[in-house]
């Protein structure tokens, strides 16, 4: 059970950081 929670938090914190990543890229491009 608290390895599926753990799995949960880290695919959230990496969506999280691959959509600010996005962000920031898309800001620098355009």
């Amino acid at each position: 059970m608290d390895k599926i929670i753990g799995l949960l938090l880290l695919g959230s914190a990496l969506l999280s950081a691959y959509l600010a990543f996005f962000d920031s890229s898309r800001i620098f491009v355009g």
